[in-house]
C-alpha cells in the first residue's frame, strides 16, 4: 500500500501541510497491507511527475525534517505493537468504526486509529465511534500524545481530534509492554518490558536462525522493516484511491 511512487506526482507537490502528511502516514503504517514509503517523502520532496519526482536523496541535500521524525516514531510504535501482540495485530483484521465528514477511524487488533483531513488550520473534530469491541471503562492511551480516553457504553469511544492531528490508541493497562523499537523481534526474542530499543536492525537479523518459529516470524512480520520510512515504493497495493485522494485534497 502506498500514496506516492515513481509514477505519481509527489504528495508534497499537492500540499505543504505536514499535518496532512502525518495523517496519511498514520493510516499507511497501521492499516492492513504492507506499507511502502517512497524515498523522499520523509524529506518532503515535492517534484511533479514525470521528470521531477525521482530526485536522488543525497545529491538533493537530505535533511532531517518533522516528517522524518514523525515517521520514525510511528514505525517504532507499530513495531512495538507487533512485538507484543503478534498475530492478533497482523492477522486480526481491520474494522472501520467511524467514517463520516472529515474523519476516519479503524480498529486493528488492540489499536484504534483516528485520522482526519482537515489539516493544521482545520477546526477540532469530535468523533463518536461505533462499538469498538472494547469493554466500558477501558482506559486508552494515545501513543503519539500520551492523552487518554475512557471507553463508554457499548464500546463507544469519544475522541476530539485537535489541530488536525492523528491519534493511535492502545489499552493503557498493557501499554507498558509495548516497547518502542526500530525492529521486529523474532518470536523467541520478543521483549516484554517497557523500554526503547534504538539499535538499527540488519537484514541478517531477520534471516538468521533455522527454527520454524523464526521462519514464521519472518514471514508474518516482513511488513515491518526497521527502515520502512526509507523504502522506495516501486510496487504495492493501493487499497483505497478515495482515501488517498481525500488526504491529498
Amino acid at each position: 500500500m502506498f500514496f506516492e511512487n515513481h509514477d505519481l506526482t509527489r504528495f508534497w507537490n499537492q500540499t505543504s501541510d505536514v499535518t496532512l502528511g502525518k495523517n496519511a502516514a498514520t493510516y499507511l503504517l497501521f492499516a492492513e497491507g504492507i506499507p511502502f514509503v517512497y524515498a523522499g517523502f520523509e524529506t518532503m520532496q515535492a517534484g511533479a511527475y514525470p521528470n521531477y519526482n525521482r530526485d536522488p536523496i543525497w545529491p538533493n541535500g537530505w535533511k532531517e525534517t518533522e516528517m522524518h521524525t514523525f515517521l520514525g516514531t510511528l514505525n517504532k510504535l507499530r513495531n512495538g505493537v507487533i512485538n507484543k501482540d503478534e498475530d492478533s495485530f497482523l492477522k486480526g483484521g481491520m474494522k472501520f468504526v467511524y467514517s463520516a465528514g472529515n474523519a476516519l477511524t479503524f480498529k486493528r487488533g488492540n489499536v484504534i486509529v483516528f485520522t482526519t483531513n482537515v489539516g493544521s488550520s482545520g477546526v477540532d473534530i469530535v468523533v463518536v465511534t461505533q462499538d469498538t469491541g472494547l469493554s466500558k471503562g477501558t482506559e486508552m492511551i494515545d501513543g503519539l500524545s500520551n492523552s487518554t480516553v475512557t471507553v463508554g457504553d457499548g464500546g463507544v469511544m469519544t475522541v476530539t481530534l485537535s489541530h488536525g492531528l492523528p491519534m493511535v490508541f492502545y489499552p493503557k493497562a498493557d501499554y507498558s509492554k509495548v516497547v518502542l523499537s526500530n525492529k521486529v523481534a523474532p518470536l523467541s526474542q520478543t521483549t516484554t518490558s517497557n523500554s526503547s530499543d534504538t539499535k538499527p536492525s540488519s537484514p541478517s537479523a531477520h534471516a538468521s536462525g533455522n527454527s520454524s518459529s523464526t521462519a514464521r516470524s519472518h514471514a508474518n512480520k516482513i511488513a515491518s522493516s526497521s527502515d520502512v520510512y526509507t523504502v522506495s515504493a516501486f510496487i504495492g497495493i493501493l487499497l483505497s484511491f478515495g482515501l488517498v485522494g481525500t488526504f491529498m485534497a
